[in-house]
């Protein structure tokens, strides 16, 4: 754009909050639209290596970008670690019924194969 002047960088309003510049990631959120902008500052180099790694698999920095978060998330937990346990816990309290291993076993064994005692 002609004659526009670039300003330093000033973190919009969201709901009355304004985006926070941490550990060099400047996270800026666009509420006007459907989908939300992501902003993140990083170092020239690991650019330049993003960018090479994207266009190595033909894609767009942004779709790259777009797929590493969504690994990340798919690698997360779903519940924490502390949940977890509580669950195994309180499901030991209870006192399900089981039988031998083996009869189990071959009763499966015997409902897959369609031959049944009854």
């Amino acid at each position: 754009m002609a004659g526009h002047e670039r300003r330093p960088y000033e973190a919009p309003r969201t709901d009355g909050i304004r985006a926070k510049i941490l550990d060099s990631c400047a996270v800026v959120l666009d509420t006007t639209s459907m989908s939300t902008r992501l902003q993140v500052v990083i170092d020239e180099n690991e650019m330049c290596e993003f960018q090479a790694i994207a266009r190595a698999q033909h894609i767009t920095m942004a779709e790259w970008v777009r797929q590493a978060l969504r690994r990340a998330r798919r690698e997360q937990p779903v519940i924490n670690s502390e949940k977890k346990i509580q669950c195994v816990r309180e499901s030991a309290a209870y006192n399900y019924p089981t039988g031998d291993i083996d009869n189990m076993l071959t009763d499966i064994e015997r409902g897959r194969s369609g031959y049944g005692d009854a």
